[in-house]
């Protein structure tokens, strides 16, 4: 009872702004709205549109991000992989070109491409645009990820997906070759 009333008097979370929580049963990042906050719990909507009752303490005792209060403009990233050997130049610009194709990327702000790493079966880069924290940024997120698909077939770039291979020792017989 003590959360709800810090939440109802201080006034940090109010009803129908975007937060930024962890789900209780699954510990997962949600992005959701407040519906209504009472003295005990908070109804909140998810992206998928179910309701859910979380107590007041979430609110106040975990780490909350409060997308209505804080900067409309954020950061966001979209991770790709490319495969070794690609010209790291021309990914990068394709994807600039993605992002800046959108209408919702903030032309004003940087978008970076930056190499994070040589993965196991690609070389990992990252995209890194500016946004207004909207509830529909996963779906911008995914306009983007489509406008690099293309981009990336339009100029035979190539997303690997994990293949392996398999070394049978001379000598060993294996139930086809058993006979």
């Amino acid at each position: 009872m003590v959360s709800g009333i810090v939440l109802l008097f201080e006034g940090t979370i109010k009803v129908g702004d975007i937060i930024r929580v962890i789900e209780p049963s699954s510990g997962e990042e949600m992005i959701a709205r407040v519906l209504k906050i009472n003295v005990r719990t908070t109804k909140i909507e998810n992206r998928d549109g179910n309701t859910l009752i979380i107590p007041n303490s979430t609110l106040t005792q975990e780490h909350i991000e409060n997308w209505s209060i804080s900067s409309e403009l954020a950061r966001f990233k979209i991770k790709v992989g490319v495969a070794y050997g690609s010209d790291t130049e021309l990914v990068k610009e394709l994807m600039k070109q993605a992002a800046l194709s959108h209408p919702e990327v903030k032309k004003t702000e940087p978008v970076i491409v930056r190499m994070l790493d040589f993965g196991e079966s690609a070389l990992i880069m990252e995209l890194l645009f500016w946004a207004d924290q909207s509830w529909e940024v996963e779906l911008h997120k995914s306009d983007i990820r489509f406008e690099i698909d293309r981009l990336f077939r339009q100029h035979g770039v190539t997303i690997p997906f994990p293949q392996r291979t398999l070394h049978v020792p001379d000598g060993v017989k294996t139930k086809q070759t058993q006979g």
